[in-house]
């Protein structure tokens, strides 16, 4: 039976959680009503203020508790004492997706959104603050910088595009490209980053 996490200790909260992720892992259908109760409201909740498409957040909802479920069936969640962090590693994952198609306008299935569903969520979110770093240091580039920069790594355009969009040769684009991937990286040291 569902337990409210009112007077519960973190202790027994991670305790509760490995239970539950054994049982689920075991085959026991009333641990997945378990999970789904315990966890998905909070998920929903998330979502909605992640998400731009308000019609998606029940479908990715959907998709977080069936990568869980799989990863629990095959073992492939080693802090399961964690389990509401790896649900939450994967719903930011998922919206994340979201966002950058939302930006780029691309259309991908569920599925493909998640980067990698074994990635522990210390993972995910170290990697999400690299990548919040990033954007921030590219904010402060020279504006001819963060154009090249962007489309060639953020929104995946081809080199010889950027030149005929940009009025570039090749050379002139390999040089703008390592100077400001230098800048880049000087202003990410600045911050404290790697």
């Amino acid at each position: 039976m569902h337990r409210s996490r009112v007077g519960i200790s973190g202790e027994e909260d991670a305790i509760a959680a490995s239970d539950l992720a054994a049982r689920v892992r075991a085959g026991d259908a009333a641990a997945e009503a378990e999970l789904v109760a315990r966890y998905r409201p909070g998920l929903m909740i998330m979502l909605r203020r992640l998400v731009k498409d308000r019609s998606l957040v029940d479908d990715y909802c959907q998709e977080v508790l069936r990568v869980t479920f799989e990863a629990l069936r095959h073992d492939r969640i080693d802090n399961t004492h964690r389990l509401a962090a790896y649900l939450w590693g994967i719903a930011r994952n998922l919206a994340h997706s979201d966002l950058r198609r939302h930006y780029r306008g691309q259309t991908t299935a569920l599925s493909e959104a998640i980067v990698d569903s074994r990635e522990r969520p210390e993972q995910c979110l170290l990697r999400e603050e690299r990548v919040q770093m990033l954007r921030e240091a590219l904010k402060v580039l020279a504006p001819r910088d963060r154009a090249v920069l962007s489309a060639l790594y953020l929104q995946d355009t081809p080199k010889d595009e950027i030149c005929r969009r940009m009025g570039l040769s090749p050379p002139q684009f390999d040089l703008i490209k390592c100077r400001a991937l230098k800048r880049l990286q000087a202003l990410v040291r600045e911050r404290g980053g790697v």
